[in-house]
């Protein structure tokens, strides 16, 4: 399946529970609820959720830049 990639984003992923194998620019990387993973912006990310699935935390932020909070985007949107 796809995967993705998002040019201006790292990303770090922290896993709450389960257990998941991302594939990095292919390269399966296996982690579990004591790891933390962080892609760099250029790297295509694919999460392949383990038998008993996955919850996970996933962080992006642009390297270098500071935060800048979407105008677009509120409580109301998350809740859906």
């Amino acid at each position: 399946m796809g995967g993705y990639t998002v040019k201006a984003l790292g990303e770090m992923a922290s896993l709450l529970s389960g257990s998941a194998v991302f594939e990095l620019d292919g390269e399966p990387v296996a982690l579990d609820s004591e790891g933390v993973l962080y892609g760099r912006p250029s790297v295509r990310r694919r999460l392949v959720p383990g038998a008993g699935g996955v919850r996970m935390l996933a962080v992006g932020s642009i390297p270098g830049g500071g935060y800048k909070r979407l105008e677009h985007f509120g409580l109301a949107d998350a809740q859906r």
